[in-house]
């Protein structure tokens, strides 16, 4: 969802951009006394100077005006995934301590603990605020490594005191072959 909101932020901001630049050089026209270069203000003047708030077109734009609004504030406030994952206090440490560790850290952790599983060429793993998704990746077109693959995650994740916490999914996924 980050990907999704960069790129709209980015738009966005080019948008501005353009839209003050043009203002600014639709303005230093004016000031000079010619007419307008891409902006046709004057005619639009005119329309508005006839328009009332109960218009069809000025509802219309103010509706689509809302909605757009909304959809960004909506989309902005989205959660993302988490920067850090707090970790449970250990039962024979203080509880005053908290203790987080980075989710780029954890997913690299969990993909280790998949690529020492025998069989398993190269693991992904992603992390969001109430789960986790593995992919494992092997050559051998015999055998079940789901089995052995959930097995260190889960194990992985109960010895950070997050099984509880996070829903593991482990997929298999079989290139190649030998």
């Amino acid at each position: 969802m980050r990907l999704l909101q960069r790129i709209v932020s980015a738009v966005l901001a080019l948008a501005l951009v353009l839209a003050g630049l043009l203002a600014g050089a639709e303005i230093a026209l004016a000031a000079l006394g010619r007419g307008p270069w891409v902006t046709p203000y004057p005619a639009w003047d005119a329309w508005s100077r006839q328009q009332t708030w109960s218009s069809p077109g000025v509802r219309a734009a103010l509706a689509v005006t809302a909605v757009v609004g909304l959809a960004l504030i909506v989309l902005g406030l989205r959660a993302g995934r988490p920067a850090s994952v707090p970790l449970p206090a250990r039962a024979d440490g203080p509880d005053e301590v908290q203790v987080t560790a980075s989710r780029r850290a954890l997913e690299k952790a969990l993909a280790a603990a998949t690529q020492r599983v025998s069989g398993v060429s190269g693991a992904d793993a992603a992390l969001t605020r109430k789960r986790v998704r593995v992919t494992a990746r092997t050559t051998l077109r015999q055998g079940d490594l789901q089995g052995e693959v959930t097995e260190a995650v889960t194990t992985r994740l109960r010895d950070w005191g997050l099984a509880d916490t996070l829903a593991a999914s482990v997929k298999v996924a079989r290139r190649g072959g030998r």
